[in-house]
């Protein structure tokens, strides 16, 4: 083989690894960008408070957790005993910023929190068996 031709076919061969690199690149900031998104929208824990039950059997998954879900923009407290729950509106828009969106659910906060203190005080049931 000539070696003009042999110096044609390696350029080609760099230039189609680097057309993959990048391509493998770009892919993978596409799926990083995608999972912190998920991550933001995904319901998150902003509180809990321990139940009768709970304290008294030493049973940390007996509690009133307060979770803030941003599909939906609801604060909702949820007692894993009885399964009662409350759910509180911080108000707001779909296109809000994180930090907008933050600040919302700060201020609605300290509506949700006397309604779960006040049930995990008094709350002593079991979640219903399985079996």
């Amino acid at each position: 083989m000539p070696a003009s031709n042999t110096s044609d076919l390696w350029a080609t061969l760099q230039d189609i690894g680097k057309q993959m690199d990048a391509q493998r690149k770009s892919e993978q900031a596409a799926k990083e960008a995608a999972a912190a998104e998920a991550a933001r929208k995904a319901p998150r824990t902003i509180a809990r408070y321990l139940t009768v039950a709970g304290s008294s059997l030493a049973r940390e998954e007996l509690a009133v957790d307060i979770v803030y879900t941003s599909s939906t923009g609801w604060i909702t407290a949820t007692c894993a005993g009885c399964g009662a729950s409350e759910r509180t509106d911080p108000g707001g828009y779909i296109y809000d910023t994180p930090e907008e969106e933050q600040a919302r659910v700060d201020k609605a906060l300290p509506d949700a929190r006397p309604w779960a203190q006040a049930h995990a005080e008094q709350c002593r049931a079991m979640p219903r068996p399985t079996a």
